[in-house]
């Protein structure tokens, strides 16, 4: 992994554009100026959501890469917010496809299982409905799917899932029931 020195400038600002704001947002020098000048407190800030330093760097990169992305087709009105707003986004996401990836896992020790036992009919509707219920955990919205993975990966309780989110219990329990009713099958 390749990690950048602590006084080391992010993302090099471009000589060749005017880091003047443009109607959409800063120009690429404007954007690169932010980033660096924000730089720190936002790798403590995805540190903090994710946990794991390994990653940060990484997420930083992606950040950045939305930000730079988007910047055409989004108008931004605070830029610094927008930059920590995808910051939350890219973290969160990393960290539903973190827990996707650990219960895919546990599922194929689970399914390793099932197949040295005599195939069943049941052994096969298993893994057909936990394949389904992964499948739609994936398609979630990023906070809702963690929201959900909390609460039936983890164990946590609403409170505890609040608590560790920064949201109300009443939002918690509003997206475990969006969540369930996603997975409930259709007939």
């Amino acid at each position: 992994m390749n990690r950048t020195p602590a006084n080391a400038p992010f993302f090099p600002a471009a000589a060749s554009e005017s880091p003047a704001a443009q109607p959409d947002g800063p120009g690429r020098s404007g954007w690169a100026s932010l980033f660096n000048q924000h730089r720190l407190r936002l790798k403590k800030f995805i540190a903090g959501i994710v946990r794991s330093p390994d990653e940060v760097d990484d997420l930083m990169q992606e950040t950045f890469l939305h930000v730079w992305v988007s910047r055409q087709e989004t108008e931004v009105n605070s830029p610094q917010a927008y930059l920590f707003q995808t910051a939350r986004h890219v973290a969160i996401d990393s960290l539903r496809q973190r827990s996707v990836r650990r219960l895919r896992t546990e599922l194929a020790g689970q399914e390793s299982a099932l197949l040295v036992a005599p195939a069943s009919d049941r052994s096969l509707e298993i893994r057909e409905e936990l394949e389904r219920v992964l499948s739609v955990i994936e398609r979630l919205p990023p906070q809702c799917g963690k929201v959900f993975l909390l609460r039936k990966l983890h164990g946590l309780s609403h409170r505890e899932i609040a608590t560790r989110l920064g949201i109300s219990v009443r939002t918690v329990e509003n997206h475990i029931a969006r969540a369930m009713r996603d997975c409930k099958p259709t007939e």
